[in-house]
């Protein structure tokens, strides 16, 4: 289970410094990851939903988001691949469906849309939170070790979305020396 709290938080310059320049940049952007991953990846990145679950505010996951009095969806998806179908990004969201446009929670339901490329299409003036940085496993994958980000974001004033995005450290590490080896060495 992905975690959603502040929990195992540590010195972000210590997560940072393990990755190279490509790494940094995917694990600090505030942009949409998925566009930026897919240049770095060199394919187009695709949403596969893993669960969703639309629940009572009530019942939502203990975290940064404040009560909600309506609705709220918990939404685990990768990014992966079109064509290699690796994995790249575990993300799981926590959405407060009153905070958002209501065409926008029914397109999080029904489509593959990546949640940034949702929240440009719908013109939401997004202000995202840096939470930290994590090492370890999040996820229930035994073997992998990951690197986490989480954020809060927030649509007006109101925040509206728990992020915690997941990279396995192979993955960080391979788009580090596969920038480097197009390259021809380090980047300067």
């Amino acid at each position: 289970m992905m975690y959603t709290d502040s929990e195992h938080v540590s010195h972000p310059r210590r997560q940072l410094t393990r990755f190279g320049p490509v790494g940094q940049a995917l694990l600090m952007t505030d942009g949409t990851l998925t566009l930026l991953l897919g240049h770095f990846a060199g394919e187009r990145i695709i949403v596969d939903r893993l669960a969703q679950h639309v629940i009572s505010g009530t019942a939502a996951p203990q975290g940064p988001l404040p009560p909600a009095k309506g609705p709220v969806l918990v939404r685990d998806v990768d990014l992966a691949g079109e064509h290699s179908a690796r994995t790249y990004v575990r993300a799981r969201s926590i959405t407060r469906l009153e905070a958002i446009p209501t065409a926008m929670g029914e397109e999080l339901l029904t489509s593959r849309t990546p949640l940034g490329v949702l929240l440009n299409k719908y013109g939401l003036g997004v202000f995202r939170r840096p939470l930290g940085i994590h090492e370890g496993s999040p996820l229930d994958e035994g073997e992998v070790s990951w690197t986490s980000r989480s954020s809060l974001l927030s649509v007006g004033r109101s925040p509206a979305i728990s992020l915690v995005e997941a990279f396995p450290d192979n993955v960080l590490l391979d788009l580090d020396a596969a920038v480097r080896d197009t390259r021809g060495g380090d980047i300067q």
